[in-house]
Parts: C-alpha cells; structure tokens; sequence
C-alpha cells in the first residue's frame, strides 16, 4: 500500500558538504552502475584537450569555469562524472600534465530528487558536493551557495542549462538563464575581491550510441506498447518488418528504408493517436475544469502528425490551467503567474510544482503545534496536491514531444527514445512502475566545446547598466544554447 501523503516542515536546504571518501566509494561502483542500470559499456571523449587545459588554469588558479551539460537523460551525470574521474586525467597525462585528484566539479540537483530517491540520497547528494534547487522560485539559499563555490570553490560546477530531461538527444530544450547569471555574478565576486581570475562557461555535449543493433529489442518494446493499448497481433507486413529490422546489418546512422519506414511509422502514430484520445476522454469526462478547445477547423489543413501535435499541446496547456485552478494560483507579477505568451509550459509545470510543494510542506504554520483536527486537515490538503503532481509529471515529460523529431530523422535512437517516453506514460497510467526497458549496450560520448569568455563580455556589455546586465544574460545564453545544438548531432 502507498504510504499516505502526510503535511511536513518546510523543506530544509542540504548544504553541499563535500566528502572524499563518499567520492571514493562512488567512484569504485561507478562502472558497475554504467553497465547494469544504464547499459553504458564505456564512455569517451572528444576535444578533451580543452577541458584538460581549463583543469589545469582552475586548479594554478588562473581560471573559474562552469561545466554546462547537455541533459537529456538521466545516464548523463553518471556519464560525466566517469568520463572527469577516468578519462581526463589519462588524456592529461599523455600531454604530460597532472592534475590534482579527484577531478570533479559540485553539481545541481532538484531538491525533488531525496523526496522520491529516499533517505539514502537526502545524505548522499550534498556528501559528493550536489547543490540542491527548487524549481518554480527564487531559491535563494541555491543561489548564495552557487555563487560562493562559483567563485571560492575546490571545484568548478556543473550545470545542466536545460533545467530538465527532455528524454531527446538531439533537441536541446529552451535554457535557464541561470549558467550566464551566475557565471556574471562570479566576475563581480572576483572583481570586487581585486582578483584577476578569467571566469569562462564550458559546453559539454552528451550523446549516446548504441553499439549493437537495437531494432529487435525497439519492435518488441513496439509490440508490447500495442498490447497494452489493446491492439489485436500483427499479421504477415509485422512478420516481414520484425525480419528486416533483426537483420540488417548495424549503423548507428542508419535511417529506415522507405518500405519500413511505411510500416513502422504508421505503428507509431497508431499508438499515438490511441493515447491521446484516451486522455482526452478522460480529462473531458472525470475533469470538468478541462476546457478542451474544439478545433476541428483548425485540424482540417494539418497533416496527421501536425494535428496530433497541436491536440497535445492543447491538451497539456488545459491541464496546466486546471492545475493553476485548483491551486489558486492567481494571476500576478510573482512566481506564481499564470500562462502568458512569455511563459512556456516548462516554467508552469514548475510553478505548479513549487505550489504543491507548498501545501504539503507548510510554511505558513508550525506543524508541530497543530490540534488533531487541524492536522488531519493539513494532511488532507497535502495529499490532495499531491495527487495532482501526476498530471503535472506527464505534461513535464511530453513538453517538447511532437511527431517531426522522428519524421525528420527515422532513427533507432529517436524511435527507441519517442517509444521510452510513451511507454513510461503508461506505466504511469497503469502504476505497474516497471524498470525502463533495456534496448542495447551502448557508449557515451562526451564532447567539450570551445569554453566561452565571461569576463569579456562582462567588461564589453555586462558592468553598464540594468538594460545592459539583461542583454548580456540573454545573448550569453543564446550563444549558450548554439553551442550545445552544433553537439547533439555533430
């Protein structure tokens, strides 16, 4: 039985407090973890140099420098920090370079991640150096504890930009400003101290290959999606398109042919539409507060995978406003706005998510003081919000789903990443919570891009005025997320 959602204390902010024994143990199980839960047999490197010589400025003192990763998946921290711990210093040391161990950097992390990880990472997190953040607000305890490692430090951070996995290795989502306004708030920090260190931002691309062929494993993922979507079994075209896909020979680049593609991807948009009307039945009849709008002119000149899309995004932005409505979240100028036309879903699922937060982790009365019945009233309310975390989860997932990743580019990886996703909705949906399926061994490949100079554009723009401090962030940004999209598909 679930354990009942009960009203609790505020949440407390886990100060990073580095332990290099913890980093130690980490680190012996790293590669067992890669291989058993992530199907990750090795990782590897490109243009490393960069990153080594970043490494050895920070470490004589020359240099302070933010890791911004590309996040896509939740293999990509384990990833990076094998690659910091193992490859770097073998390609240090072939330029004759050594570098202080353990080559590492504090990372952040959701404060969400201990609520549902457990205890085990409540103490893990902050003991290897994770800063955590609550999305949806200003964290201001996150914020002066970034800014003092930023600038004072034992290691450079590590950031994921993104704020999120999107669950597509080759579409980089919308990025926080966080990377850039940190990294301008070091400058200061390192001006005011009279100190002439560079501070740069360092893109890292994270990318996957699989290394044998994953199409049998892709079709049977297929396959078992369609039953539990109560489908009736394939006939002879699904016997001749399983024998294609078991038998071609591998190529990580390889697209479909036209004639499987003709077969597969009409699967996939079955399997789409199903769910989606599936949805919208259920939040039409059971949600009343659902207003879906009627768009069957609109619907009428679009292709099938474009009016699929815009019914999703339909769907997922009414469910938002029922969420918004529920939660009382008025419109106003604070965190808590609702849709605007400058605010995209992403930062109103957080907002809603910090909201939840609030109702069940009170900081509006002393827990510990309330009579019975207020207390069970508070729980009430605390496991009502909690319920409603679940539509929020699913909207969160499917933000950037839309049918042209796949239609542009018919790969294994991008089929097997649009079935994942799904067939994580449903096991939502059906609460079976089962493990993500295993597709086929694969690498990692980390990528460092040319590091981007802060102070410089500190000094140029940055230091003038409050117009000015807005555009810096913003074009930084900007030059941020190109970085990060000439890596997913190199």
């Amino acid at each position: 039985m679930t354990k009942p959602i009960r009203a609790q204390s505020p949440l407390k902010f886990l100060a990073p407090h580095f332990n290099p024994l913890v980093l130690a143990a980490i680190y012996r199980l790293l590669p067992f973890y890669l291989r058993s839960q992530c199907q990750i047999e090795r990782v590897e490197g490109e243009n490393s140099e960069i990153l080594v010589d970043c490494y050895r400025r920070f470490q004589a003192g020359q240099l302070r420098f933010l890791l911004a990763y590309r996040h896509s998946s939740t293999n990509d921290p384990p990833s990076l920090i094998h690659y910091l711990h193992t490859n770097l210093p073998k390609i240090a040391a072939n330029e004759g370079i050594s570098l202080n161990k353990p080559v590492f950097g504090y990372f952040l992390y959701d404060r969400g991640i201990p609520l549902w990880a457990g205890p085990v990472a409540n103490w893990l997190l902050p003991a290897i150096g994770g800063v955590p953040v609550i999305r949806g607000r200003p964290d201001f305890g996150c914020l002066r504890t970034l800014r003092h490692l930023y600038a004072r430090g034992q290691f450079p951070l590590a950031i994921a930009p993104e704020g999120y996995t999107n669950g597509h290795g080759e579409l980089v989502s919308r990025l926080e400003l966080g990377c850039a306004q940190t990294s301008f708030w070091c400058v200061e920090d390192l001006v005011a101290a009279g100190e002439n260190q560079q501070v740069s931002i360092v893109p890292i691309g994270v990318r996957y290959q699989y290394l044998e062929n994953p199409w049998p494993k892709i079709w049977q993922l297929c396959r078992a999606i369609e039953r539990e979507c109560g489908f009736p079994p394939g006939d002879g075209a699904n016997r001749q398109l399983e024998q294609s896909l078991s038998s071609r020979e591998w190529n990580p680049e390889q697209q479909l042919t036209p004639e499987e593609e003709a077969l597969l991807y009409p699967k996939l948009l079955r399997i789409a539409e199903y769910l989606l009307e599936q949805m919208e039945s259920f939040y039409r009849r059971f949600h009343t507060a659902i207003q879906l709008e009627e768009q069957a002119a609109k619907l009428a000149n679009l292709s099938p995978i474009e009016g699929l899309t815009l019914r999703l995004q339909s769907l997922m932005d009414a469910v938002l406003k029922m969420l918004e409505g529920y939660l009382q979240m008025q419109p106003h100028s604070g965190r808590n706005a609702l849709a605007t036309r400058d605010r995209n879903l992403i930062e109103r699922a957080h907002d809603i998510e910090d909201t939840v937060w609030d109702w069940i982790y009170r900081r509006d009365v002393d827990i510990q003081t309330l009579s019975d019945v207020e207390r069970g009233l508070a729980d009430l309310v605390a496991s009502e919000a909690h319920q409603h975390l679940w539509h929020m989860r699913w909207v969160e997932n499917f933000v950037v789903v839309t049918g042209h990743y796949l239609q542009n580019k018919p790969t294994a990886r991008r089929f097997a990443e649009t079935l994942l996703m799904i067939n994580a909705l449903i096991h939502e949906i059906t609460g079976k919570g089962q493990a993500r399926p295993a597709i086929a061994p694969q690498k990692a490949i980390i990528t460092v891009a040319e590091p981007l100079d802060v102070t410089a554009r500190w000094h140029s723009t940055y230091q003038r005025d409050g117009a000015a401090k807005k555009q810096a962030v913003r074009e930084l940004t900007s030059t941020l997320k190109k970085s990060l999209e000439s890596m997913t598909n190199p």
